[in-house]
Formats: C-alpha cells, structure tokens, sequence
C-alpha cells in the first residue's frame, strides 16, 4: 500500500502524496486514508481549543492506543506511564503554556537525558496511607479505614429554581402572576423537587455504605459538631426520619440512637472530643514542650550574645538577585521594567471565535500575518513585482492552507496586497535578495541589561545578568551584518510614538542577536504591515 502511495505521486513529499491519493483514488486504501486524515483534521481542530493533558488523553482513547497498551503485558504499568505522560503534559501547560511541538521537543529531552521516572503502581496490600475520595475506593479493601468530615453538610438543591426538570417526572415551572408580579411553586415543579430529593439523599446513603464497607478489620469514622448537646437531641430525633439527615455524621448517629432506643447490640464507641481538650494554653506551652526544645527556647532567652542576635538577624546583602526571576521574555522584561501598558485580561477569550476571522483579535491577526511571512519562500518571488508578485503571494499561501501549514482563518485574514507592498518596498527588495534570512527565530541568551539599554532604562536590573528569551521575527544578512525586521499591523498616526514604543524591544533583539553570533546588526527596522511604511529604530 505505502508503494502504491509513492507510485502514484513521486516527487511530492509522502504526507502529501498520501492526501492526493485520498482524494484521487477510490480504492480500500484510499478509505483507509481518508479515515486516518480525517481523524487527523478532528484532532487539529482539537488541538486549538483544548489543553495539552485533555488533548492528548483525547487522542489516546480515540485511537485505541490506551485499551491496547492495557492489553499487553504489563498492561497496568503502561497505562499507568500513559496516565503520567498525561499529567506531565498538563502541568506542562499550566506552567510554560506551551504549544504541542515545544512540549514534544520538552519530553525528548527528558528521554535524552534519562530523567524521566516510571509510574508508581500501589496495590491495595501495600503498607502505605492513601488517601482518596470513596468514589475511587469503589472495589478496594483495606485493613484499617479512617472516614473523614463527616459532619460536612450535602449539597442541597435550590428551592426557588424557576425551572426544574426530571427524566421521568418531566418539566416543572414556577407560575408567573403577571398583575401581581409575583411567582409561586406549582404542583409539577413540586414534585420534581420532592423526588430529586429523595434522590440525592439515597444517592448519599449509596456512598456512605461503600466508605463503610471499605474496612477488614477497623473502621475510624470522624465528623464535628458545634454543640454536641443540641445534636444529640437532634439525632434522637432523626433516628425516626433518616431521609432529613444533613450529612453522613446525621445519618451514623441517628441509625445509632435507634439502636440504643430499641435494646439492639452496639458494634462500635463513641467518643466525643471537646475543642478546648486539644488547644494549647498559653501557659501550658512549656508543658507540652519536649524537654530538648525547651532548653533551646531557654538558652535563647537567657543568651544576650551581641554576636549572636547579628547572626539571627542577618540577611542577604543581595536583595536584587533574591528577587530576579530566572527567565524572562522580552516584552516580560519591559513590564518588570516600566509596569504593564495595559490591564491584563480578567477572563481568558474562548478558543472558538478565533476560527472566524471576522472575529479575530488584533493580536490573532498579527500572528497570522507573521506565519504568512514565515512560510513564504522568497526564492520564487525574486525579480516578480506588481500583479505577478500578488499572484505567486496568494499561490503559495493557498497551497500552505491546502497542506494545513496554515490555518483557513489565518489564511482569510491576511490581505495579499499588504504583504505584497512590503514585498515590493525597499526593504522587501532588500530582504529577497538576501542570501541568509532567518524567520521566527528564538532565542535563548544570558545578557547584561545594561549593555542594551541606557541604564536609566535597566532600572533595577542594570548590572545583573538575566536570561532573556524571544523570537525574532526577521533577520537577514547584508554586508556581514545583521538586518533587524519587526512586522508590526499596529494602527496608529503617531510614528513617532510608535518607534518609542518599539524601541527597547529592538535593542534587547539586536543586542540578543549579537551575543548569540557575534555579528552586529547594523539596521532595526520596524515594519508596518498596514500603512506600508518602515521606522528606523
């Protein structure tokens, strides 16, 4: 099949020889492509929406791969490394945000490195304390079990919801008196609610009878109360309506008073311990002292070394690199500096408005525009100009969103006649005829900030050392030296202000680029992709 594949297509590269044959041949491989690209595409769409961790345990039930591994030998302890790949990732993202290709590249270096740990897999012998939920108890057995907040309250459901409904009781809605404006509880609707709790509460004693049967040999069950009298009073009571329990301690309790009441053998003590019994009195804390501890508090006290209060009082003569972070990025480095532009967002946008373009933020739209000129290859656009040019610009960006190097609504975003502009000013010329560009570069370099800003502008930081991370947008070499490109689709008729906004961000670039190669750059250039124009910076 892989050969008919090639066969088929010979000079494409195979991921798209196998797309062209999907889509060209009617065959039982051809289905079984289109099956597989298919998946492919779901998982994509997926994958812009959705965290590291839950993607990927997506992709593992989906494929089949997590059953399967659990079917080979050893299948517990694979499917337990599944589990923790999937934490990893999750934590991953949650602390770096990081997209799936950098945590890729993220865990083959912890494969290279052999730091990488295998999954710890406990039996329900193993000599260790566990704690967990009694949902995740189901099944198991162990010798001793302790049952913890008991006296926690259930949840109980709204009384005053306008719309109930259940899945065999139906709907039931709270009736609107429209001159009087007011609203009362219906026959249906009170019900629903009558049978939703009963409901809950047998569900509630379903999981207090899987807690206490967890036990071989010592069941410890522990709840608190605010006034032992008042809820002793309070279980004699329920002892005759189990279903008004608030909580499982309720529950425990009142099928114990019931007991008690009818002459019926008790299986289990009671002990009921005060607040004040286990709270330490102030002049009591030398008593509960252990007797080392006691003498070291004594030799303190009575100590009125100078030298020794010096030590105790001492601290680091360093304050500024106590608190330097140990990474920055650029632009995170200008805030440490100069304090945010702007207030941060208090609610993260959803995913699903950045597939429309119409509805793309100016930041999504920039990065469209900066994968545009990524992907673009300038050696088939050198000695074009005007419509040919725009042609060549529009062919390849189409074919990059045919083999999905670029996103449909990156690709709808993006005006070819601005990209062409830049293509055909001074400095696009300039950068076609270049024989050494590079393109989203990062970057990862120790540096003075001294060295690239006045040292009015490095503040705090001016004298240490920090490690700055980055991408560069554009570079290209001309004359052995380094040409700076920042696209930018910034509006603004205030140039001046633009190029002082941008000017720090260049020279933290510039100064990166020269520590990394050893080549200075002669020119920063800031384009701007909107109006055409390019700042010298």
């Amino acid at each position: 099949e892989l050969a008919e594949i090639r066969m088929a297509r010979k000079r494409l590269a195979f991921v798209d020889a196998a797309a062209a044959y999907a889509e060209e041949t009617d065959n039982e491989t051809a289905e079984k492509l289109r099956m597989i690209l298919g998946q492919l595409d779901s998982w994509r769409l997926k994958q812009s929406c959705t965290g590291l961790g839950e993607l990927i345990r997506l992709i593992l039930d989906e494929s089949g791969f997590y059953t399967y591994v659990g079917a080979l030998p050893g299948g517990s302890q694979r499917q337990a490394n599944l589990d923790q790949f999937v934490n990893s990732a999750d934590n991953y993202d949650s602390t770096y945000n990081g997209s799936l290709v950098r945590f890729l590249k993220y865990t083959d270096y912890i494969r290279q490195s052999g730091d990488g740990e295998v999954a710890q897999l406990l039996g329900e012998n193993d000599d260790v304390v566990r704690m967990m939920s009694v949902h995740k108890s189901k099944g198991l057995e162990f010798r001793v079990v302790f049952g913890m907040q008991l006296g926690k309250h259930y949840k109980d459901e709204k009384s005053n919801a306008p719309l109930v409904a259940h899945h065999t009781l139906g709907i039931g809605m709270s009736y609107f008196d429209p001159v009087l404006r007011t609203r009362r509880l219906t026959l249906p609707q009170a019900a629903i609610m009558a049978r939703r709790y009963r409901e809950d509460k047998a569900e509630e004693m379903r999981i207090l009878y899987v807690m206490l049967t967890r036990a071989k040999d010592h069941l410890v069950l522990v709840g608190t109360v605010k006034d032992i009298e008042r809820s002793m009073r309070n279980w004699n009571a329920l002892a005759a309506a189990p279903f008004a329990s608030g909580s499982h301690l309720d529950l425990i309790m009142a099928a114990r008073c019931w007991a008690e009441k009818a002459g019926e053998d008790l299986h289990s003590e009671l002990t009921v311990i005060s607040a004040e019994s286990i709270r330490i009195k102030e002049n009591e804390t030398t008593e509960v002292c252990n007797a080392p501890m006691r003498n070291v508090l004594s030799g303190i006290q009575a100590n009125t070394d100078v030298g020794m209060y010096n030590r105790l009082a001492w601290s680091y003569p360093d304050p500024i690199s106590v608190g330097k972070p140990m990474k920055l990025t650029a632009s995170g480095l200008l805030r440490e500096l100069e304090g945010p532009e702007e207030i941060p967002v208090l609610m993260d946008r959803p995913s699903f408005l950045a597939f429309d373009a119409s509805h793309m933020t100016g930041a999504e739209r920039g990065s469209a525009y900066h994968r545009c000129l990524q992907l673009l290859a300038f050696e088939s656009l050198k000695g074009l100009s005007s419509n040919d040019l725009e042609r060549e610009v529009a062919n390849q960006l189409d074919r990059y969103t045919d083999r999905r190097l670029l996103q449909a609504n990156q690709r709808e975003a993006v005006r070819i006649d601005q990209i062409t502009k830049f293509l055909q000013s001074d400095v696009g010329l300039r950068l076609r005829r270049a024989q050494v560009v590079k393109r989203e570069w990062p970057f990862n370099v120790k540096m003075r900030i001294s060295e690239a800003l006045t040292p009015q502008e490095a503040g705090r930081f001016g004298s240490e050392e920090l490690l700055v991370q980055g991408i560069i947008d554009c570079c290209f070499m001309e004359g052995g030296q380094w040409v700076l490109l920042d696209y930018k689709t910034d509006r603004t008729s205030d140039l001046n202000a633009l190029r002082e906004h941008y000017r720090r961000q260049l020279a933290v670039y510039a100064h990166a680029l020269f520590l990394i190669t050893g080549i200075s750059v002669k020119e920063r250039l800031l384009c701007l992709l909107e109006s055409g124009q390019t700042l010298a910076v």
